[in-house]
């Protein structure tokens, strides 16, 4: 989710990945790549140690 949460373009991630946290509603699809569903996941996501 770091990874996720520092990108400056969406990016792409792996099926089961995107799947997992999809379905917790931490991200949403853009096209075939992934962005955090909101400025407030990104930021707690990029200053978090994981």
């Amino acid at each position: 989710m770091k990874q996720i949460a520092t990108a400056e373009q969406p990016i792409e991630i792996g099926a089961e990945h995107k799947s997992k946290r999809h379905s917790f509603g931490l991200i949403e699809f853009h096209d075939n790549t992934v962005r955090p569903r909101c400025n407030l996941y990104r930021h707690y996501f990029s200053t978090r140690q994981l």
